[in-house]
């Protein structure tokens, strides 16, 4: 592994690592895949973990620049499905 890698996985976790790379993968994944995906994300959302709750829903928070927050993947995939 690299060290952005190793970065990567000790800032987020292996578990919203990986939630964040199948939405990352949102366009590609089947519709099944997108509503477990979505609930899940909206599960984690509701539950009543500050911190938790602050990277998924506050849209100004600052992360370092090889973290992607949830804006940064739904618009990145929206973009994507416009070009």
């Amino acid at each position: 592994m690299n060290k952005i890698n190793i970065f990567f996985n000790t800032i987020l976790g292996p578990f919203l690592r990986t939630i964040f790379s199948k939405l990352e993968n949102m366009l590609q994944n089947s519709l099944h895949v997108n509503l477990l995906l979505t609930g899940i994300i909206a599960r984690l959302a509701h539950y009543s973990q500050p911190l938790l709750r602050s990277l998924l829903l506050n849209h100004s928070l600052v992360l370092e620049t090889n973290v992607k927050s949830l804006f940064q993947v739904c618009y990145l995939n929206l973009l994507f499905s416009l070009f």
